[in-house]
This record gives structure tokens, C-alpha cells and sequence, in this order.
């Protein structure tokens, strides 16, 4: 949406480099965001949930590992986080240690006046009382 707006708005992530990630890619490109920083893993597969109905109640199966478990720190990602106004990050792409640092890395980049939003998604088994 921030492309949209007519901002500079660009997406950090990683996907497999499978058929998944190609159309990923291909969805995107007509959209207003830049895609040049997305990340392609030789070993990963591309990120996917499965979602089932019982009741009319969903049920997500996120599988796992994905490639957005490994999303490695460049510094063009760091530059962009220097420069950026606006950093949207989510509590999923945190399940692995390399992606959490690597995102966690990204916001301590980012300016005071950086406007930061963080997603949180809490799904099983992703989540815990403590």
C-alpha cells in the first residue's frame, strides 16, 4: 500500500528458488514496490501455509523450514533500513534465529523517527503462555 501512496516501497524477504517463489516474484512485479532486494534461496523452498476448515473454523499449517527462515543481513538491507520512514515486520518471519536476528538487526538500523509496525501473528505452535 505504500507504493501505492506513491512512496519508495520495497519488500525484504527470501524466497526458495522453486516454481512458489517465481510466481511470487511474478505477482509482484506489476505492483508499485520493489522487488530487487527479495533474497533467493538455492536450498529452501519458498514459505506456504496450508489452511483447512473444520466448523468453519480455519486451521493453519505453516510449514516449516522455509526460506524466509533463513534471511540472511545484506548491507543494501541495512542502508534501506538507515534510509527508511517506515519498517513493517511481522512475529512469523521470527521463528528461526537467523531471521529474527536479521530483522531484529534491520529496526535497530532504522532512525528515531522511523515509523515502525510490527505484525504480530500468533499462531501455533509459534506461540506459548510464558
Amino acid at each position: 500500500m505504500a507504493g501505492r501512496l506513491g512512496n519508495h516501497a520495497a519488500i525484504l524477504s527470501r524466497t526458495g528458488r522453486d516454481e512458489l517463489g517465481r510466481k511470487a516474484v511474478e505477482l509482484l512485479e506489476p505492483l508499485p514496490v520493489d522487488t530487487s532486494f527479495l533474497e533467493e534461496d538455492p536450498a529452501h523452498e519458498t514459505g506456504r501455509v496450508t489452511v483447512e476448515f473444520e466448523g468453519g473454523q480455519p486451521s493453519y499449517t505453516i510449514h516449516q523450514p522455509a526460506a524466509w527462515d533463513f534471511m540472511e543481513l545484506t548491507d543494501d538491507w541495512v542502508q534501506l533500513a538507515e534510509r527508511a520512514s517506515a519498517l513493517c515486520f511481522g512475529s512469523l518471519a521470527q521463528r528461526s534465529e537467523e531471521s529474527r536476528q536479521t530483522i531484529q538487526t534491520l529496526v535497530a538500523q532504522t532512525s528515531a523517527s522511523c515509523v515502525r509496525v510490527f505484525d504480530v501473528n500468533l499462531r501455533a505452535p509459534f506461540l506459548s503462555a510464558k
